[in-house]
Formats: structure tokens, sequence, C-alpha cells
């Protein structure tokens, strides 16, 4: 009798082929946990009892699963659904239940301290203060910092962040100056200054004005039980949440493509790029929760990612990261890529007229050498012949 699907015995036996020794156990673990599908029982025929056979391609699953490393099985399930393997949803919701009952009982703790009222109670005050005088967490001490070991600035972001995770946040009605702006300081906290006065050459910096809408929008992705509102969400709606978060994952990818090559600040991107990065196991999770609840709501955000996507794949065509390494190494066009003086050529007219001048005279000198470098990268040089600046166009 012919059965379609794989044993136990052939998945860990391929396991083992591939250097993962994993026992029967851990097998029935995972298929448990939803990191793979659950076998079916088939019977061998004349008494013989009966056989567990998995799908096809669990065998691969498996070892793509290990080589994610020492991760719970929830999170496995859902990495690997984010790359679009045929996982069990049981597992994905299970991930993202934990996350939201994470937040659930957060929100709950700090509205019962009484985060979000218009006068906090003195216990509550006492509280943020002392925290606000900490050096840890790490995340304390960079906040003072950033704000000048400010004592009442640093209480003022750390009470707004609680009040944000509670859902619970307002703005206030009056602020004496762009200093008392919370806006302000969160920008200051996160490092994004440069993004409301840096931009390239013809373009507008990406943040204008106060980040405080920025901080009330946050405040609504925050608010709500999200147990009760995972439970609504089909498995369909999950997946616009995936395909969102994946253009976010790109733009993030993006961003470090960019930092190497006009510095790691990038006009405050880089540190949005940390960030992510820092709180990725939360972060990942909880944007597919988000993205998949205003798609419920039938708030349509597909125009603005497709555009984000866009630009991710335009920016990919235009650097050659290979290329830009191996100028950088080659003594006649180290200092022409160097991140200093690409990132002037991005913002300054200038700078640019002078690159294009001196880049020029490089290429004609050394064009031998030069063409050398594109075959060694394997980079086409008609890819960017239209463009006046070679490999790693600016403008």
């Amino acid at each position: 009798m012919l059965i379609e699907g794989e044993t136990a015995d052939e998945v860990l036996m391929y396991a083992r082929s591939r250097g993962w020794t994993i026992s029967r156990t851990q097998l029935e673990r995972r298929h448990r946990a939803g990191a793979i599908q659950s076998p079916r029982q088939v019977a061998r025929g004349r008494g013989a009892g009966t056989v567990s056979i998995y799908p096809p391609g669990t065998s691969a699953l498996i070892v793509e699963g290990l080589e994610l490393g020492n991760l719970p099985l929830s999170r496995i399930s859902f990495e690997m659904w984010l790359c679009g393997r045929p996982v069990p949803m049981d597992g994905v919701r299970d991930y993202l239940i934990a996350t939201a009952t994470l937040h659930d009982r957060v929100a709950r703790v700090l509205q019962i301290f009484g985060f979000g009222g218009a006068v906090l109670p003195n216990r509550v005050l006492r509280w943020v203060a002392k925290i606000a005088r900490r050096q840890q967490p790490a995340g304390i001490g960079l906040i003072r910092r950033r704000l000048d070991n400010d004592q009442g600035r640093t209480e003022t972001v750390i009470r707004a962040s609680a009040e944000m995770v509670a859902g619970v946040y307002v703005p206030p009605q009056y602020v004496m100056g762009p200093d008392d702006d919370e806006g302000n300081l969160f920008e200051a906290v996160l490092g994004i200054e440069a993004a409301s006065i840096e931009a390239p050459i013809g373009l507008q910096p990406w943040r204008r004005g106060s980040l405080t809408e920025t901080l009330v929008d946050a405040t609504r992705d925050f608010a709500g039980e999200w147990t009760r509102d995972l439970t609504s969400l089909a498995d369909e709606d999950l997946g616009v949440g995936r395909a969102r978060l994946l253009v976010l994952r790109d733009f993030v990818a993006t961003i470090e493509d960019m930092r190497e090559m006009y510095g790691r600040q990038l006009f405050g991107f880089g540190a949005l790029a940390d960030g992510y990065r820092l709180a990725k196991s939360i972060v990942e999770p909880a944007a597919v929760f988000v993205f998949a609840r205003k798609a419920r709501a039938g708030e349509d955000q597909s125009a603005q990612f497709d555009a984000i996507s866009r630009a991710c794949t335009e920016l990919r065509e235009l650097v050659s990261l290979p290329l830009l390494r191996a100028f950088r190494g080659y003594a006649p066009t180290a200092e022409l890529f160097s991140q200093k003086r690409l990132y002037a050529v991005l913002t300054r007219a200038t700078a640019k007229a002078q690159w294009e001048q001196e880049a020029g005279a490089v290429g004609v000198r050394y064009k031998a050498e030069i063409a050398e470098l594109f075959v060694r990268t394997g980079v086409d040089p008609k890819r960017f012949a239209v463009r006046s600046t070679p490999a790693v166009a600016t403008n």
C-alpha cells in the first residue's frame, strides 16, 4: 500500500542526516505545540497496529525549525508562519495570545494604579519618581541621558509611556513651550531629532511638527482587550497582518543597508531600526495583531504599505553593497565612497556637485581598475550607466 507522507522514523532520520538529533518525544512535542502538522494514524494491516504518518515536507520543516535556535515552540511556529511555511495556525495563535495576554495584564495593572486619571495618586507619582532616578535597567539610564538628566522630564516620559501601554494616554491641554511638549520629549528619547531637520536634496524632513499626534495614534493601537479582539480575528485577517509586518521587516532591512552606505543615523531612521531590533520579539507579534485588527475594522492601509514596498525595491535597485565595499577597499575611491562623503552628497547640492566632479576625474584615471571592481563583484556597469554617480547613486 502506497502511503503519502513521512513516518516518524523517516523524519528523525532526515534530521540526523542534516546534523540534528531529536527524539520521538521531542517530535511529538513539536506537533502538539503546533510547530508542525499532527500525524495521522494509518493501520499497518493484519493486526500489526498503526503507524504515524506526517504530511509531506515535515522533515524539512523540522530542520528549518531547529535551525532557528533554542526558541519556544510557539515562537518557532510564528517565525515559520512569517516565512510562509505550512505550519498549523494553532501554534501561531498561541504565540499571539501570549503577547496579547501580557499586554492585557500590564494594561490592567497600570489602570488599577491610576494611570490615565486627571490627577495621578501620590503613590504612583512616588513610584514614577523612583523609577526615573534609577540607572537600571539600561533603558532608563538612556532616557535620562537623552533628556540631559532632567528628573522632571524623565518622569514625564515614563508616565506617558505607561499611559500609552494602558491605552489611556491623553496629551496635556496646555503646553508652556517646546521644551514641555511631550512629543518633543519622545523625539529626543527615541533619538530621531534629525528626522525633523535633515532630508535628502529636494525633499522635506519625514518628521514634521510635534510627535504628540503619533503618541495619540499609538495609544489607540494599544487600547482595548487584545485577547478578546484576537479571538474575533480570522486567519485571513492575521494573514493581512503578516503581509504588512513583512513590509515593515523589509523596510528595516533596507534601513540597515542605507546605514552602511550613509552612516548610522540616517535622518532618525537608524534609531527606529535599533529599537525594532532590540524589541523584535514583542514588536513583531504585536504588529501582526495591530495591523490585522485595523484591517478587520476597515482601516485601509494598503496604499501606504504598497508605497513602502516600492520604495524598498527601488532603493535596492540603486545600491550594490558589494560594489560599495569594493570601492571603499580601493585606495583611489575609498574617500569618495566614505559614509561622510556620501551623506554630504545626499543632503547638500554643493557637496554633490563637487563629488561628481571628483568622481568623474577618478573614473577616467582609473577606468580599467574600476571596471575590474565591477567584474569582481558581479555588477553590470549598465545598471548605473544612466546615473551621474557610479554604482551607488544618491540622488
